[in-house]
């Protein structure tokens, strides 16, 4: 259907979860076998403009994503899919075409993107799923061409990696 956008896909204890957009809403479909696929309710979270970003971890599946009706990035997380909490702290991030990147390493979640007010990015660090930040940089160079850039973890090594096509 081409009034359906997907966004993101997630394994996530052992189910595959897709992420999208339909003309109702948010849109969130789960698997175990790839070719049967369930709805699962979603939480009031906005995918009309840039979509979700998503990460699983070895406790929780997160997803970050404006509230509806707010523009402020928040974290919601689940630790079975069906029960969905949202974090106490929004983002401090101007709203972009790509909008924020997220990753999980070292036990903390890592989002990317531009502060606020500023031209500049930088990496924020939360501890507690979301519920607070902390900005961990400052002055990186920003992404001219709004290409996509991307932030992994390197799951064998403590370290992120950071990766962006400008051109």
């Amino acid at each position: 259907v081409s009034s359906i956008s997907f966004f993101e896909l997630e394994a996530f204890a052992n189910q595959i979860w897709l992420f999208g957009s339909s003309p109702t809403g948010p849109l969130l479909l789960k698997s175990s076998d790839g070719a049967t696929w369930d709805a699962v309710a979603t939480p009031a979270w906005e995918t009309s403009a840039d979509g979700v970003e998503t990460v699983s971890t070895p406790e929780r599946l997160v997803v970050l994503a404006s509230l509806s009706g707010d523009d402020g990035t928040y974290a919601w997380s689940t630790t079975d899919g069906s029960a969905w909490s949202i974090s106490n702290a929004a983002l401090p991030f101007n709203t972009m075409a790509e909008g924020p990147d997220m990753t999980y390493a070292n036990g903390a979640l890592w989002a990317f993107g531009i502060p606020a007010g500023e031209t500049f990015q930088a990496f924020y660090k939360s501890t507690d799923w979301g519920n607070s930040w902390s900005q961990v940089t400052t002055n990186l160079p920003t992404n001219q061409s709004n290409n996509p850039y991307e932030l992994l973890d390197l799951a064998s090594h403590p370290l992120l990696l950071y990766a962006s096509d400008n051109g």
